[in-house]
């Protein structure tokens, strides 16, 4: 079973929208690079899964059948192999750890 992409997001932003969508950049049709100025409007249509915890503000869309149906249109760029957590012996992370949340509220995007 391969992995989905996962988008994370407040459960609070997403959970009494009428509608969802993303903005993404236009990718140029014949290079892999992005269009600049050319942003796509993109309908969440497969929804979000909230944390089952009402005092968890969490929540994540899948994004891969929108890569899938949006397939070269989208610019992308996934992180190198390399960024991601590996098992490190010795290694200790509390479990609370501070995590970041990266978007613009209030419909803002670039």
């Amino acid at each position: 079973m391969s992995k989905m992409p996962l988008r994370t997001v407040f459960k609070h932003v997403v959970a009494n929208a009428a509608r969802l969508s993303a903005h993404f950049i236009h990718r140029k049709p014949d290079a892999d690079e992005p269009d600049l100025g050319r942003g796509i409007e993109v309908p969440l249509v497969h929804g979000y899964v909230g944390h089952p915890d009402p005092a968890v503000d969490v929540a994540v869309v899948p994004i891969a059948p929108l890569i899938d149906q949006y397939d070269g249109q989208l610019f992308m760029r996934r992180l190198p192999f390399g960024f991601l957590a590996t098992e490190v012996p010795n290694l200790f992370v509390d479990a609370i750890e501070e995590i970041t949340f990266i978007g613009y509220p209030n419909g803002y995007y670039d």
